[in-house]
């Protein structure tokens, strides 16, 4: 092909493996830097989509589940406790307390006509359960007392059925009992099924009195259902010695204020329940109490160690080489500690060793918890009150070695 072109070209070179990008190589990082954070932007927003799809996955079931519980519990007719199980305990904090209490008369109806409690032990187990769990919730959120008592009453008869198969193992006591012991004060149903449950598990209503609570005991008109639970106490402490090893001194402390509170304040006249078992009892909390006693009269008011604001407070002793902590004893525990030491407590536990004829063994372990509770090894303070609870008692040792022989166990 003639093309007709007699003139000359110049032939360009290109060198593309020498070609500049216009980026330096700090600003290559920064490009590679920026598409990293990009990439992480992303994948960061995808885990946030997927998140929120599970989370409003999640709601919408909540709300189906609800919707259909609440359905469920209004059109329950009584008849299928496995239905109440299963919509009770969310249809009782969503719906106004009227329908619970209709649906739990419907309830105690179906129970006293029909022969259910004993035909299935998981269903009756998981019914008790469900009105425990719901006890607790009401109490949580607004305790309504007639609704509570009302959960109390079918509880109640289902357990004292002795045909009803219901496994206590699997039931939640301590929470259950925590809930009714809040509304005590306000229900004296309350407090009478707070007793009942209490002195049958003695170890759970030891717990709750651990913490001072006098107006516990001087709230109940009834003083046999409370004697009975201190008695379930006291014994079962006698049986389990140990029962306080996990009780700090603070605890141990106010647990026996408490019982102080029955003894003195509570009952007309506490010699009645002076015996073995509540010696040992003593004994054993008496003695598990390590730390010494600062009360408050012994102090001086510009001590910076001993905080007055605190009617119950671990401090460190002032003249322990070792640190040990202390409790300090307010004017409301000086009372009662003073009775059983400069009254005649200490005269009465004598006169019923004697009477009943305690072993020498018991008397000599209990008053010595008694004077090793106010001056303990190592306390390192043995103030004016300290000394004065200590001769008191160990003068009514002396004058009551005439006539027992008691002394000679030492």
């Amino acid at each position: 092909m003639n093309t007709n072109f007699l003139g000359t070209t110049r032939k360009r070179n290109v060198n593309l493996g020498n070609r500049r990008l216009g980026l330096s190589s700090q600003n290559k990082s920064s490009f590679l830097q920026s598409i990293e954070q990009q990439r992480i932007q992303r994948e960061e927003q995808r885990k946030k989509t997927s998140s929120a799809k599970v989370i409003q996955s999640a709601i919408r079931s909540h709300l189906d589940l609800l919707k259909t519980k609440t359905k469920i519990g209004k059109e329950w007719d009584g008849s299928n406790l496995a239905e109440f199980n299963f919509f009770f305990g969310s249809f009782v904090l969503s719906q106004p307390y009227e329908e619970s209490a209709k649906l739990l008369d419907e309830l105690h109806l179906t129970i006293s006509k029909k022969d259910i409690l004993s035909q299935s032990s998981q269903r009756t187990t998981t019914l008790v359960d469900t009105l425990m769990g719901s006890v607790v919730s009401i109490s949580k959120e607004s305790p309504d007392t007639d609704l509570i008592e009302k959960h109390l009453e079918i509880i109640n008869e289902v357990l004292e059925n002795s045909s009803a198969n219901v496994n206590r193992d699997q039931l939640d006591f301590f929470s259950f009992l925590k809930a009714v012991l809040g509304v005590c004060q306000k229900s004296q149903y309350c407090y009478e099924t707070f007793l009942l449950y209490s002195v049958q598990y003695p170890l759970i209503s030891l717990k709750f009195l651990n913490t001072y609570n006098p107006g516990f005991f001087h709230g109940y008109k009834d003083v046999t259902q409370l004697t009975s639970l201190i008695r379930s106490q006291i014994s079962y402490i006698e049986s389990n010695p140990t029962v306080f090893d996990d009780f700090t001194d603070n605890q141990k402390f106010e647990y026996l204020m408490n019982i102080l509170v029955f003894l003195f304040d509570v009952l007309d006249n506490y010699q009645s329940m002076l015996n073995s078992s509540l010696i040992k009892a003593l004994s054993i909390l008496l003695g598990g109490i390590t730390c010494g006693l600062i009360f408050k009269m012994d102090t001086d008011d510009d001590d910076d160690d001993v905080d007055m604001d605190s009617d119950l407070r671990k401090i460190t002793s002032r003249s322990d080489a070792e640190s040990k902590e202390s409790i300090h004893v307010n004017s409301d525990f000086y009372l009662l500690i003073s009775k059983m030491y400069m009254g005649s407590f200490s005269k009465d536990i004598l006169r019923a060793c004697d009477l009943l004829k305690v072993d020498s063994d018991t008397q000599v372990l209990f008053f010595y918890s008694l004077l090793q509770f106010v001056t303990p090894k190592g306390s390192g303070f043995d103030a004016s009150v300290n000394s004065s609870f200590k001769n008191n008692i160990i003068v009514t040792l002396i004058v009551s070695s005439g006539s027992i022989n008691f002394l000679s166990s030492w």
